[in-house]
């Protein structure tokens, strides 16, 4: 797969900043050629309880909210590193960015999760699952198809600020990427994933009339009802929506695919 280069850094809290002791509460990654920039937060407070003590949760979260709202609504500014690197100096209260590093990275999302978890993770003992794109990409060999799919270019959407991407695509009438994604256990946070491929795959469709996105959802740890829930919200926004446990039906049309346009395997 292509990779690109990117830059990441730790978020940092201390409660007394001048005495330069801080912990690390969460990972910044910025890949400017994908146009993608994020951040990432622990979900609790652990590591700075057992260093600083009890804490003002609140005044914590508010912080790191504001830090979060101000790249996002900036994002192309920050996209220049140069300009990520001015922000993070200048910024002097409790909650600080470190120098950024440089990191090779193939799938960005997959990249800021690893980041996080060998950064900043506080669940040392549970075993990393293996990431879904890892997981499709093998379901593809095994069934013969990876030669039928490609790596598609990002598809910059300027209308709405955003760049869609995906590791894997083939053509039927469309121009299909294939989009693996990771679901949280929590609700919540599988829902924000949820959001983001919908929203992405409504706008890609209505901008680009030839191309669609396709979603491979690794919902094991979810209801029936949760899946058909979000395939409903899929289909309304023109995204096609597959289980990661459940691939024949997708396989086959890039089979089919692969025939009408005289591929072989």
């Amino acid at each position: 797969m292509e990779r690109q280069k990117g830059y990441y850094a730790l978020l940092q809290y201390s409660p007394f900043p001048e005495r330069q002791e801080f912990v690390n509460v969460g990972v910044l990654l910025c890949v400017p050629e994908e146009r993608f920039l994020k951040v990432k937060f622990a979900d609790n407070q652990r590591r700075i309880e057992r260093v600083f003590g009890k804490q003002n949760k609140d005044f914590i979260q508010k912080q790191q909210k504001a830090l979060e709202n101000r790249l996002y609504i900036e994002v192309s500014r920050y996209l220049n590193v140069e300009e990520l690197e001015k922000f993070a100096r200048v910024r002097a209260n409790e909650l600080r960015i470190s120098g950024l590093k440089p990191a090779t990275v193939s799938d960005a999302h997959e990249c800021l999760q690893s980041l996080f978890e060998e950064l900043v993770g506080d669940s040392p003992r549970q075993k990393r699952s293996q990431p879904i794109q890892s997981k499709l990409k093998i379901a593809f060999e095994e069934a013969g198809v990876i030669s039928f799919l490609e790596k598609p270019a990002p598809v910059t959407l300027f209308d709405y600020g955003v760049t869609v991407s995906a590791p894997f695509a083939y053509q039927n009438g469309h121009f299909n990427m294939i989009d693996p994604m990771r679901l949280d256990e929590d609700p919540d946070h599988a829902l924000k994933e949820v959001g983001k491929r919908a929203f992405e795959g409504g706008w890609l469709a209505k901008a680009e009339h030839d191309k669609r996105l396709v979603v491979v959802g690794d919902f094991s740890r979810h209801s029936v009802k949760f899946y058909d829930a979000v395939h409903d919200v899929m289909r309304e926004n023109q995204v096609r929506l597959y289980r990661l446990d459940e691939l024949k039906p997708l396989i086959r049309d890039i089979e089919k695919s692969a025939h009408d346009h005289g591929l072989r395997g």
